[in-house]
């Protein structure tokens, strides 16, 4: 990358060097702050229409600045009263408070929005998205600098005194052009492999849901099941409800209070339902720990190989049926709101562990779970539930087959995940360096953009 010619100290940390004939400056000299409100959300005419955008901090993404529509939308009537601001089109807005605070957004229409937002309204002769890029680097300034024992907070008066460098407009809006180009060509690759991971997955849950209700022979004589949600299995399958494989038990009686820093180790719902847990083993990440004292006392909590441990409710039918398989001897208690199925026979259970996973076994559990936005899992619902058992030396195949098909698919789709992430610290690398002037793109022809506003 090409650098300019001379460079001088800016003086600010999180800038660093600028060239020579940039300036240094607070937001206040190039717009004024203006700072959002929430109307009262108990008044309905407020919020009874799609007339303009009020944005808050959901709104806002660290892959993608401009806001173009929002979650919730006021009326005219709040501002016919005089209860909120309008924001002109293309203003600045950052998040000043919470877990989001330094975000930034580049609205493109006439706005609004709530208190934990302020919107920099920049005066003529500024190239606004220019700053809304500018701005991006504060976040991690923010908050590598806050005090870790209260939320930093940038209120209307810090975020006024923030100091930006200040090319001359022609390059702000050189600068502009560039890093929406640049920032384009990034996300569409992020997207194209997003999108390959979406088809990975779904052929990840097919090649499962195939295996365990069909068998690896396409050429097996099948039979009716009798059981509304699979229909035909091959001819030597056998159906069995589970409470004749497993006795039925519950976790330990605690709540997190009780997870200590090392002792022995617990899976509870929340690990059950974590994006790590991949149902086919215990992964080290989702163990806790609880005094040791509990071997003496709850036992009967402890699973063992082959055992399961399910989550005993969910907040979506999504989750409903979600499980850990047990695939070692190591000592291991099921936690809170959990559900033990212990194997009453030796056997080998990886093959249950993918049948588990498929929607098609899952439609038992959930056509029988109650609850709106919480659903409850019970024995008695787990207990009548109906497997597919092929002979045990077909099970073993099944489960070594798919732990192959599976890894396969895991090692492409981690891949993807890494390539993502390395293209994400580009983007925001990309977007300091050249907003601080430490690459020059002045001399960089710029393709004319299909859309506008991304």
């Amino acid at each position: 990358m090409v650098r300019y010619e001379k460079y001088k100290d800016s003086g600010i940390a999180w800038i660093g060097e600028i060239p020579k004939h940039w300036r240094i400056g607070r937001i206040k000299r190039l717009g004024r702050v203006l700072t959002g409100t929430t109307p009262s959300t108990s008044i309905e005419k407020y919020f009874d229409c799609e007339d303009i955008n009020w944005y808050t901090p959901t709104d806002f993404s660290d892959e993608n600045i401009y806001l173009n529509n929002s979650n919730r939308h006021l009326s005219q009537t709040v501002l016919d009263e005089k209860i909120v601001q309008l924001y002109p089109p293309k203003c600045v807005l950052l998040i000043g408070i919470g877990g989001t605070l330094g975000r930034i957004g580049y609205a493109v229409d006439r706005c609004y929005s709530n208190q934990q937002i302020n919107a920099i309204v920049f005066n003529n002769g500024v190239i606004p998205l220019y700053y809304a890029y500018s701005l991006q680097p504060i976040k991690a300034y923010i908050w590598s600098n806050a005090n870790t024992a209260t939320m930093p907070i940038l209120n209307q008066s810090a975020t006024k005194n923030l100091f930006v460098a200040i090319p001359p407009t022609t390059e702000q809006e050189q600068i502009a052009k560039y890093l929406d180009w640049k920032c384009r060509e990034i996300d569409r690759i992020v997207e194209v492999r997003e999108r390959q991971i979406k088809l990975l997955g779904e052929l990840r849950t097919s090649v499962i849901s195939r295996a365990v209700t069909h068998g690896l022979n396409p050429n097996a004589p099948l039979k009716d099941s009798g059981i509304d949600w699979i229909g035909q299995i091959p001819k030597h399958w056998k159906t069995i409800k589970l409470k004749y494989i497993f006795t039925f038990g519950k976790g330990l009686n605690i709540t997190k209070e009780d997870l200590v820093e090392s002792g022995m180790p617990v899976i509870s719902y929340g690990q059950i339902h974590s994006k790590e847990n991949h149902g086919t083993g215990v992964k080290e990440s989702l163990k806790r720990f609880v005094n040791g004292d509990y071997l003496k006392t709850n036992r009967q909590s402890l699973v063992n190989n082959n055992d399961f441990i399910f989550a005993d409710t969910s907040e979506d039918l999504e989750g409903v049926g979600n499980c850990v398989f047990v695939d070692n001897n190591e000592m291991l208690f099921a936690g809170y709101h959990t559900i033990t199925l212990k194997v009453k026979n030796m056997q080998h259970n990886k093959y249950l562990a993918y049948l588990f996973l498929s929607d098609l076994w899952r439609t038992q559990i959930r056509s029988r779970v109650t609850g709106v936005k919480v659903f409850s899992i019970t024995k008695t619902i787990l207990n009548f539930n109906t497997v597919l058992l092929p002979p045990i030396a077909e099970q073993q195949q099944i489960a070594e087959y798919l732990d192959k098909k599976t890894a396969e698919i895991d090692s492409t789709i981690n891949k993807f995940k890494v390539q993502i992430d390395k293209l994400k610290e580009y983007r925001q690398a990309l977007i300091t360096e050249v907003v601080t002037g430490k690459i020059d793109v002045r001399g960089i022809e710029i393709p004319t953009p299909k859309t506008t506003n991304r």
